[in-house]
């Protein structure tokens, strides 16, 4: 699932050549009669600049903004676009609108579907994800507190519960689960010691999973109040 992300600096490119980039598509959209398809390619993907990846790499942890998987063990990696770029194009080259996906996640799924505010999906740089989206830990998929439309349109349009995703939950949940347990028969502590580590680690896949078994043992232990 998706987690909050703290957005860095803008990249030196896009601090240097932005506007620039931004007012010479937005002339040949006016050539081609703002048709976006129209635009020659050279117009349209100058945010594709090592610093920018690098940059979105870092913030993410190298996990997809979306699912959280490593991306290069998913599929290759994207600069993902929030706001599509083929339906907002002159956001194109906007920090702010860019994130780090893999491509099952940005091209398969999200590609250039949009919801209008105020239902439009969840935005990990700003949206507080938690509040939204929570881990059913029985079914492997991620529900929407309280049928919010938003985490609802999240899901549908990235695939969230897709069927590779949940069967890799449940294998994840099965294998902490059982290593917790043993961990727990000789001693709590040491258990509740492992699943935070575990959980606090962001550089690994499904932090939010992850997250959710450390909040299910401490609930379990009577130690709620100490996550």
């Amino acid at each position: 699932m998706m987690h909050r992300v703290t957005r860095t600096k803008v990249p030196k490119s896009l601090q240097d050549h932005a506007k620039e980039w931004t007012d010479e598509l937005e002339y040949q959209l006016a050539l081609h009669g703002c048709k976006y398809e129209a635009v020659p390619k050279v117009f349209k993907n100058r945010y594709r600049k090592e610093d920018v990846k690098q940059s979105l790499r870092d913030m993410y942890g190298g996990l997809c903004c979306f699912c959280e998987g490593v991306v290069y063990t998913v599929s290759y990696d994207t600069i993902e676009h929030y706001r599509p770029k083929a339906r907002f194009p002159l956001l194109s080259f906007k920090w702010e609108n860019l994130n780090y996906a893999c491509t099952i996640c940005n091209s398969r799924f999200k590609g250039s579907q949009w919801i209008d505010e105020p239902d439009h999906i969840l935005d990990p740089s700003t949206d507080d994800i938690s509040q939204f989206l929570s881990f059913n830990l029985n079914t492997g998929e991620y529900d929407a507190i309280d049928n919010n439309l938003r985490a609802k349109n999240t899901i549908a349009l990235t695939g969230l519960n897709r069927d590779e995703l949940v069967e890799i939950r449940k294998k994840m949940i099965v294998q902490h689960s059982r290593l917790i347990k043993k961990l727990a028969q000789a001693n709590v502590q040491s258990a509740l010691y492992y699943i935070q580590g575990v959980a606090e680690d962001n550089f690994s896949p499904y932090p939010t999973l992850r997250l959710a078994l450390l909040q299910a043992v401490l609930f379990n232990s009577g130690d709620g109040g100490t996550a």
